[in-house]
């Protein structure tokens, strides 16, 4: 998700699958103010590349002394240290650099990927905004107000997005062998990196480290989108408002890839943010 997967919008951290009751409120209030902010990452971003990259790759150094396994661990351990976009948005899927060579993640370690998006923190206060929103504007109806009608709306906000969560970076990563992570470009001009990161939206690394395409974003989104069926009113249930849904998130994740491509540059620039 970010991931960000928020629960009403993915972040992998994400911004939760779209809402089609209300949907000019959604997309006018309840994501004005991320939206915002994230398009002001990304014309920062352009602002902060004034020095050209360089020509070639960059290596490690290690001497003779040093086995491979040593570089995978100091590789993992650059992946770890993404920290968070904005402060609030966790970056776990990050990989600093499209040419970093990295094992293939496990099984397991897809789905803790999953769950370390699910259960973050910042999933629980996007949540609990968003339900907040929805209550406002008396999204759902059908469930009332008060707090029996808040935690009903929570709720759905929250399996939104533990369900697409672990559908894209988990399940079906598990059973295509594909590579859950966002490789950032990190050199080239604004343009060329933008594209680069909305194009990872339909190509993707497997398992063995070759081009493939998104299997894994787009049938896991919908999925996630049909199973939401299960628990929203059915008012919400129609074959058009499933289809809203999944492609809304499709759109929500490429979104977020352009955000994490460029935060770096931007905490580096404007916040004197360690150099990736």
């Amino acid at each position: 998700m970010c991931n960000l997967r928020g629960p009403n919008a993915v972040c992998k951290v994400r911004i939760g699958l779209a809402r089609p009751e209300g949907l000019v409120h959604l997309n006018s209030v309840r994501r004005e103010p991320l939206l915002f902010c994230c398009t002001l990452i990304c014309a920062a971003g352009a602002m902060a590349q004034q020095m050209p990259p360089p020509d070639s790759p960059p290596t490690t150094q290690t001497s003779p002394g040093t086995d491979a396994s040593s570089t995978a661990a100091a590789n993992r351990k650059s992946i770890q240290n993404q920290g968070r976009i904005m402060g609030i948005l966790p970056n776990y899927k990050t990989v600093p650099s499209w040419k970093m060579a990295l094992p293939p993640l496990s099984k397991k370690g897809k789905f803790a990927l999953a769950t370390q998006d699910s259960f973050d923190w910042s999933s629980i206060l996007v949540a609990g905004y968003y339900a907040g929103t929805e209550q406002l504007e008396n999204q759902y109806s059908s469930w009332g107000q008060g707090m029996k009608g808040y935690s009903k709306r929570f709720a759905a906000g929250y399996a939104d997005n533990a369900i697409g969560d672990y559908m894209t970076e988990a399940i079906f990563p598990s059973m295509l062998h594909e590579d859950p992570r966002y490789y950032r470009r990190g050199e080239g001009g604004f343009l060329k990196r933008t594209a680069w990161a909305m194009s990872r939206i339909v190509v993707t690394r497997n398992d063995a480290g070759r081009s493939e395409f998104n299997i894994s974003e787009f049938a896991g989104n919908a999925a996630a989108a049909g199973i939401s069926t299960a628990y929203y009113p059915a008012a919400s249930r129609t074959t058009s408002q499933v289809f809203q849904k999944w492609y809304t998130q499709v759109g929500t994740d490429a979104f977020f890839n352009v955000l994490k491509e460029f935060w770096p540059d931007v905490r580096e620039k404007f916040f004197h943010g360690p150099k990736e």
